[in-house]
């Protein structure tokens, strides 16, 4: 039997062997390239019966049990597989469930990530959501969610949505509803009030009004199209070209 690095470049070498029939034709006489055209266009009456191909998706395989090993460039010492432990200290643990078909690194990352007691993952994920929504995260940076980057400006709005989100059973959907659905974000970019909050707010730290931002392309699409009522609402199916509402 096959290792999976095995059949991994069976796979890569196959290509080119297909590729190479492809250029058959080319070093065909003239007469046998007439005859195959004469039987390719025989078998073309047929296409029709053919069913549709099969959807293609790419996939992820392990190489087995046992992971090559890793090296530090220049250095050539073997790097174990292991956690940050500036972030948690006894996240190594994770390695030590074993599997006899997989090395299980992507497991143990996966139940890291995911476990209700790890502050980080969570965290950045509802504050990315919030800033996709109001143009600005709850932290100002997030893509630097540590010790360099700002601190939460409302760290208790922060963790609270977060613990929404793990109720929830990490439902993105959820998440999206109620930030849409709170008086937040339904707010005017207009206030009565404006130039008095500004004085005291200028960066609407506290969110007293909607900051006015651009809209992507597939926002100002669909808002056009449901102005003039042509958005078509329904759910599922097959994708659409972009120019049919």
């Amino acid at each position: 039997e096959r290792t999976p690095r095995e059949r991994q470049l069976v796979k890569l070498g196959w290509r080119q062997v297909e590729y190479n029939y492809d250029r058959l034709d080319r070093m065909l006489k003239p007469e046998d390239k007439e005859k195959v055209l004469a039987l390719r266009r025989k078998l073309a009456k047929h296409d029709k019966l053919k069913p549709a191909p099969l959807p293609v998706a790419q996939q992820v395989q392990d190489i087995g049990p046992v992971a090559p090993k890793t090296t530090i460039p220049k250095k050539r010492t073997e790097c174990k597989p292991g956690f940050l432990t500036v972030l948690d200290e006894s996240a190594d643990d994770y390695f030590n469930t074993e599997r006899k078909e997989t090395t299980s690194r992507r497991s143990a990352l996966a139940r890291w990530l995911t476990q209700e007691s790890n502050p980080l993952s969570t965290r950045v994920i509802v504050n990315r959501i919030w800033q996709y929504h109001f143009g600005k995260g709850l932290a100002p940076h997030s893509s630097d969610f540590g010790r360099l980057g700002g601190p939460p400006d409302h760290p208790e709005l922060l963790d609270w949505l977060t613990r929404q989100f793990l109720e929830d059973d990490w439902r993105f959907k959820n998440l999206h509803r109620l930030i849409v659905t709170s008086a937040t974000y339904r707010q005017s970019a207009r206030h009565p009030q404006e130039a008095a909050m500004t004085a005291i707010d200028p960066g609407n730290q506290y969110y007293w009004c909607a900051d006015t931002r651009r809209l992507d392309a597939e926002q100002i699409r669909d808002s056009i199209l449901a102005v003039t009522g042509q958005l078509n609402l329904q759910a599922g199916g097959p994708g659409v070209a972009a120019s049919v509402p």
